[in-house]
């Protein structure tokens, strides 16, 4: 009853907290948009936008968290364009990466359908998770963003891998990369933000799909993480404008 009870109690907060927070963030964006905005006061409404974008990927991860243990977190399907999918991804992690000197190298196979069907937002969000790692524990060097397919009869295969040159994990600490609130390496790390809720949700995910994630790393070179997830491939007949993008 006590872990129900927190369960709905953290589910309600994350809701209440989103709506103010979202307004914040709806401000901001109207007042960065202002022609006559002093360089100074921009730079303040940048830090805002970065700071209220960071509380909501905490205030979402906490939401998922209490929908994975109250198994209210479900998957939906749709048809969706994967290229549209990875382009926004790439996008989004060159954002993350920001000022710091790692290049991202990006590789598609061009043999994946041009419609899949599945839950693309968790696909997007398993993915994201892994990219935003890699961003976050990688000072210098590169990330390579790679996605293959295998296709069999109506499955296409997702097999996407996130390879980086970070700080690497110590192999007795893989394990607990995956339990809740785990931050690895935490005394190292004091200046990069987070909940070590991301790759908690992850698992979940993949795990609710079917599908299966691997690491690999060596410590103080970098890591690996491969995802493979199955998607159905939309029939023929299905155009992009009738499908459900990213």
């Amino acid at each position: 009853k006590a872990n129900n009870a927190k369960t709905e109690f953290l589910s309600s907060m994350s809701h209440e907290i989103r709506t103010p927070l979202n307004a914040i963030t709806g401000f901001a964006e109207a007042l960065k948009d202002e022609p006559d905005l002093p360089d100074r006061v921009r730079e303040d409404v940048n830090d805002i936008l970065m700071a209220s974008e960071s509380l909501l990927e905490i205030v979402n991860g906490v939401l998922d968290i209490s929908k994975i243990e109250a198994n209210k977190l479900e998957i939906i399907n749709n048809n969706y364009n994967p290229y549209r999918m990875f382009k926004d991804l790439t996008t989004l992690t060159r954002v993350r990466i920001g000022e710091k000197p790692i290049e991202l190298i990006a590789q598609m196979d061009e043999t994946i359908p041009k419609v899949l069907y599945g839950d693309h937002t968790r696909v997007k969000q398993v993915i994201l998770n892994i990219l935003t790692n890699a961003a976050k524990y990688t000072k210098e060097g590169h990330i390579i963003f790679k996605v293959n397919s295998v296709i069999k009869g109506e499955i296409c295969r997702l097999i996407v891998s996130v390879e980086d040159t970070g700080i690497g994990i110590k192999r007795d600490k893989i394990d607990k990369l995956f339990d809740k609130f785990e931050r690895l390496d935490e005394d190292r790390n004091t200046t990069i933000e987070g909940t070590g809720l991301g790759l908690a949700i992850t698992k979940r995910l993949v795990q609710l799909m079917h599908g299966e994630l691997v690491v690999q790393s060596i410590y103080g070179k970098g890591s690996k993480f491969t995802v493979s997830i199955d998607q159905k491939i939309a029939p023929s007949d299905v155009k992009l404008e009738d499908t459900i993008e990213v």
